[in-house]
């Protein structure tokens, strides 16, 4: 009995730290890619990893331009790596992952690189379905039509660059699919503002960008309203909408990315992708190369004898207009968007670098 005692006298101690050990690593580890309140935490560029396993000279490398192409090579990848089970059926049904925006931030690279993963099945051509039928009678019905079938382990994504500030989208989501997951890829708000001012497809790209720059100056200036333009500013505003879904969803379901960290480092935000669907770890760093020319990445052709790389468009990143935007009218914006970015971070327990 003594003997027992002093196991006891040991092993007590022993188990309770390990208990509280495990603990504390699972709420580290949930802070990882769930929305909390915790202390902000300093969030900066120069804290990212820029991953460059392939091409360290790329001289030899050729490099196609072609986003049909890239398309292409992303869903071989995906057919490559997905194994069908006997017996299984594909299946139309609501999202199961919403990309809720926003519009100028990467989603649609976003939808695109995700899509590689064997179980993700990610609508495309168009990569997204009219707002108006959200929300409506038959909008179940709807919906699943429109969406690609999939497999019983296989989760559908959809993306919409402007649900994220749309008043009525939390609530039609989660009536739609109560367990459906939300992705919000945001950044540097006078950024995309900036870029989305330039994105006027026109004969003269320039000529267009300071008419439309101009028209907006007018506009934060009073002399002028338009809808548009206070639609482009809503956009920027991202608390406000990531307010109403965490009212709506349970945080555990929401997943916020920074555009600059997709951008330097895809693959680690796509293994937060994967974490918060719950799905098996992709070998992403086989297919990934960063195109130095560029400053982007691209996919890498692994069956081609020679070295590929296969990337959007070469023009894809059009240069935005803030030589246009005068200091007067920057130092305004930033006004107006300090007390939203404060509010953000505060919502997600971090600090980005804008």
């Amino acid at each position: 009995m003594d003997t027992f005692k002093k196991y006891c006298f040991f092993i007590f101690p022993f188990c309770i730290f390990v208990i509280i050990a495990f603990g504390l690593a699972a709420i580290k580890d949930s802070n990882y890619v769930y929305l909390d309140f915790t202390p902000i935490q300093n969030e900066t560029k120069t804290s990212l990893k820029v991953n460059e396993s392939f091409g360290e000279n790329q001289t030899d490398w050729k490099i196609i331009y072609d986003e049909v192409k890239l398309r292409t090579e992303i869903e071989n990848i995906h057919n490559r790596s997905y194994i069908i089970k006997d017996g299984d059926k594909c299946r139309k049904d609501v999202p199961d992952l919403m990309i809720v925006g926003v519009a100028k931030c990467g989603t649609r690279e976003l939808i695109d690189f995700m899509s590689i993963h064997p179980w993700i099945i990610a609508k495309n051509n168009p990569y997204q379905i009219n707002s108006k039928y959200f929300g409506g009678k038959n909008s179940y019905k709807i919906i699943t039509d429109k969406m690609p079938c999939k497999y019983h382990d296989q989760i559908n994504v959809l993306k919409a660059d402007a649900f994220l500030t749309q008043y009525s989208k939390p609530e039609e989501l989660y009536n739609m699919n109560p367990n459906m997951k939300i992705i919000a890829i945001i950044r540097e708000p006078i950024a995309r503002l900036k870029s989305h001012l330039s994105f006027r497809p026109s004969a003269n790209v320039s000529k267009t960008v300071i008419e439309t720059t101009d028209r907006f100056i007018k506009f934060i200036k009073g002399k002028r309203t338009s809808k548009s333009y206070n639609k482009m500013l809503l956009l920027s505003t991202y608390d406000v909408g990531l307010e109403r879904y965490l009212k709506v969803f349970r945080r555990d379901q929401v997943l916020v990315i920074e555009s600059t960290e997709f951008m330097k480092n895809p693959i680690t935000v796509l293994k937060k992708v994967e974490h918060l669907l719950g799905i098996e770890p992709f070998n992403w760093d086989k297919y990934f190369i960063l195109n130095k020319q560029k400053g982007f990445y691209c996919i890498r052709k692994v069956k081609k004898v020679m070295k590929t790389m296969v990337c959007y468009n070469s023009n894809r990143g059009r240069k935005d207009p803030s030589e246009i935007i005068d200091a007067e009218h920057m130092e305004r914006l930033c006004d107006y968007f300090k007390p939203h970015n404060e509010n953000l971070f505060r919502l997600i327990g971090r600090r980005f670098d804008w």
